[in-house]
């Protein structure tokens, strides 16, 4: 219960950042604790648009289905309960990570969230195609996505807290980059 109020704490002390960056308009130093926790907010996106193509793990490994129900259950209630609250969020990181006046690194980790966003699309339309595949090749599709995907917010994470940018991800990167002046 502990580290579930903790988590909600976090989330309200993110959403107030990033609600003062908006509204004061000041420009944030990269080792600043509101561009932590920014790059902690963005990170957290990363992890939960890819979560789903973490359940075939989860059910072989229970102890990693609920280590992500404790630490992630909240922001999955708060996207469950706010109507359209991923296109709200995807739409306002992608207005932010445009504003100049937010530091740079916080508006790569925006970008960089947005475009793993946008790679997770991929994966999801080959779920889709209607000719059935065998449940090995699903299985594995889904769980090479989704350590591919920890592996980056991983990565991502390790380097916010280390006050480094993150731009060593494979295209990802590179595409955040090309996109922040």
């Amino acid at each position: 219960m502990f580290t579930l109020h903790n988590s909600i704490i976090r989330v309200s002390y993110t959403f107030v950042c990033v609600h003062k960056m908006c509204t004061n308009h000041k420009l944030i130093s990269p080792s600043s604790s509101s561009s932590s926790s920014s790059s902690f907010f963005t990170t957290l996106k990363r992890y939960n648009s890819g979560d789903r193509y973490g359940r075939y793990l989860f059910y072989t490994l229970p102890p990693l289905g609920l280590a992500d129900s404790i630490l992630l259950g909240p922001f999955k209630l708060i996207y469950g309960i706010i109507p359209f609250s991923q296109l709200i969020f995807f739409i306002g990181l992608s207005t932010l990570s445009r504003n100049p006046q937010i530091s740079r690194s916080v508006r790569f980790n925006m970008q960089q969230a947005l475009i793993l966003d946008i790679a997770l699309i991929f994966p999801s339309l080959l779920g889709q195609i209607p000719i059935p595949l065998p449940g090995m090749l699903v299985n594995s599709g889904s769980n090479f996505v989704y350590l591919a995907l920890m592996s980056a917010v991983g990565y991502a994470f390790v380097s916010n807290l280390s006050g480094k940018v993150p731009d060593k991800i494979p295209i990802i990167s590179d595409a955040a980059g090309s996109q922040i002046p």
